[in-house]
């Protein structure tokens, strides 16, 4: 039992994927997406309140992929892939609070 638990443990770090990159374009882009002002303002109305910030976490993954996309193309000159717009959860009554 302790070795096969030694042996999951020994895996979990490979199962999480690679990481991502500290230098280079997609390093630049992260930061920059994270620097988004429409990224800040949804993450201040998010710490107002833990209803604010779940009904935000949809606009806020959003806002934060659209940035890293525009700096992407701007920087790169290629757009991350697929060309489908996520699913997005059903909006709740906090989603009139902008």
């Amino acid at each position: 039992m302790k070795r096969f638990l030694l042996a999951a443990l020994a895996l979990l770090p490979a199962a999480c994927g690679p990481p991502e990159p500290q230098s280079g374009p997609e390093a630049v882009c992260r930061q920059e997406a994270y620097n988004d002002p429409e990224y800040k303002r949804l993450l201040e109305i998010a710490a107002t309140s833990s209803g604010y910030a779940f009904a935000t976490t949809d606009q806020r993954e959003m806002a934060y992929k659209m940035a890293y996309t525009r700096c992407m193309q701007r920087v790169v000159g290629r757009a991350a892939g697929g060309g489908v717009e996520p699913v997005q959860a059903p909006r709740s009554l906090f989603d009139g609070f902008r």
